[in-house]
C-alpha cells in the first residue's frame, strides 16, 4: 500500500528542511541583494553556490 499523497508530501518537506544550511542561505541573499542593489563587486554576478 502506498503512502498517501499528503504523508509523501510532509516526509518531502521534512527533509527539505533538514538541509537547510542558514548560513549558505544568508550569504546566497546578501549575494543577490548587492547585485539588486548594484553593488556587484564584478563584472558578471555569480552567486554563491550551494553546499
Amino acid at each position: 500500500m502506498s503512502e498517501p499523497p499528503s504523508d509523501v508530501l510532509e516526509r518531502c518537506l521534512r527533509d527539505l528542511e533538514e538541509r537547510i544550511d542558514p548560513a549558505a542561505d544568508e550569504a546566497n541573499l546578501a549575494a543577490w541583494v548587492d547585485f539588486l542593489e548594484d553593488r556587484c563587486p564584478s563584472d558578471i554576478f555569480l552567486p554563491p553556490g550551494r553546499p
